[in-house]
């Protein structure tokens, strides 16, 4: 069983709930970044290697503390997205505050505001390109199901890399996993979020071993999708080229989910919904988006208390004209989730449920599941989307007639399903209550 080191929370619950609006120098997480690099730090005689999967990988604070270890002989390996991933948007101050009141982040050094994303990821990719100390390795591999598809707004593709997580080797043989929620990114504001550190068994080091085996082989050194023109709409032709393995560790403590791990998405799919089919107490729910009807138990089990807090949601109330839905009288504006009939129907089996309550906040974006003493902590969504993993030919889009796909739909992510776990349990369990109550949150029902 892998021995749970440390579990830190960061987010807008530490100023009651209230969103301040400022984009912060140690990123969208800071107590979390502060977090890791201060384990690195006070562990560096100990390390061996660091590998980093990050879905976006711009935190210069993070990167810098990575690049002190590399001077001492560590090796360091990242993994990220290609460039045009990354949202291109600039914020209007360029000058990013310190949480912690160390030095500011200058974005308008050149005399041109460059604070977003992709500006400050173009800061790390060009120090990593030349480091002789340091890999970067790019891993972009698309996921697309539906020839319906709308024309891609945000980079040129949806990237399959959503993982968030640290796996350090230590020269006496042990290891240590890190899964956050957060994409740790300068230039999001705060949301509520989490980051478990775990020390491996030795069926977890294996683990994570194997996955960053495979996550190396199907990744290539600083290079991107071959694409012309500018980050939107443009003929795109992908044809999956991914080795796969078939990995025969049990679905439980460390796991991942990807395109070359035949069928883990789906095994990770089903081993939640066997642990919920036989929660006697409890089932609680949080994510940045909730509908997997997979993940709820039989409206039969009246005893068990289900309750979901996401930050999205919808139902049947819905008025497309002001955006809102009708909650006990009022109407409330909630931020919708895209795909809005997959969680409406979740919505409605949920009501079903006799002992359901529903909470939604704008902030929420930390990922965990307690069922009864067990718990589940994740980098990815509880939608199905999480949890498809299937071989999919498009020959051509029907709105980019000129692009084809060819590939796995397979998201990658990192989870710790913690078996009986009764006070690891108990404090994600207090965590959820604390960020129901918040006056920020929205009760959208709560049956009795």
């Amino acid at each position: 069983m892998d021995n749970v080191i440390d579990l830190t929370f960061d987010g807008p619950h530490q100023n009651g709930g209230l969103q301040d609006f400022k984009f912060y120098a140690e990123g969208g997480s800071p107590v979390i970044v502060n977090r890791i690099i201060d384990f690195l730090s006070a562990n560096q005689a100990k390390l061996l290697e660091v590998n980093l999967s990050l879905y976006l990988c711009n935190n210069l604070a993070l990167v810098d503390q990575l690049r002190q270890l590399a001077e001492l002989g560590i090796e360091i390996n990242i993994y990220s997205i290609p460039l045009e991933g990354y949202d291109g948007t600039v914020a209007k101050n360029g000058l990013f505050p310190s949480y912690f009141n160390h030095s500011i982040l200058n974005n308008t050094k050149s005399g041109v505001n460059k604070s977003s994303k992709k500006d400050i990821a173009e800061r790390v990719y060009g120090y990593l390109k030349h480091s002789e100390t340091m890999n970067l390795f790019i891993y972009d591999h698309i996921y697309l199901r539906s020839k319906s598809v709308k024309p891609f707004s945000r980079g040129t593709a949806p990237y399959s890399l959503h993982i968030k997580n640290l796996y350090l080797k230590m020269k006496d043989g042990s290891s240590f996993t890190f899964i956050t929620s957060s994409n740790l990114a300068v230039r999001d504001l705060r949301k509520e979020e989490m980051c478990i550190v775990l020390q491996n068994s030795q069926e977890s080091d294996k683990k994570a071993a194997e996955f960053y085996r495979q996550l190396k082989r199907n990744s290539n050194e600083l290079l991107s999708l071959n694409v012309e023109g500018n980050n939107s709409s443009h003929p795109l032709n992908f044809k999956e080229d991914t080795h796969k393995t078939t990995s025969k560790h049990a679905v439980e403590n460390v796991y991942f989910t990807g395109s070359f791990l035949h069928h883990s998405n789906s095994k990770v799919e089903a081993k939640l919904s066997e642990l919920i089919s036989k929660a006697q107490r409890r089932v609680m729910i949080c994510g940045q988006h909730v509908s997997n009807c997979a993940l709820l138990p039989d409206k039969e089990k009246a005893k068990v208390e289900v309750s979901v807090l996401s930050q999205t949601y919808t139902d049947k109330t819905y008025d497309e004209r002001s955006k809102t839905v009708e909650i006990d009288g009022r109407k409330v504006k909630p931020r919708t989730p895209q795909n809005s009939s997959s969680f409406r129907l979740y919505i409605d089996k949920l009501k079903n449920i006799p002992q359901a309550k529903c909470y939604f906040n704008n902030s929420i974006n930390l990922k965990f599941i307690v069922i009864d003493d067990h718990v589940v902590i994740s980098t990815g969504n509880f939608t199905d989307t999480q949890f498809i993993y299937k071989d999919v030919s498009i020959s051509q889009f029907s709105k980019m007639p000129n692009a084809s796909y060819q590939g796995t739909f397979s998201e990658v992510n990192a989870y710790y399903i913690g078996l009986n776990q009764p006070k690891l349990a108990q404090k994600l369990s207090n965590h959820f209550l604390t960020l129901a109550r918040l006056p920020t949150t929205v009760t959208a029902f709560e049956n009795h």
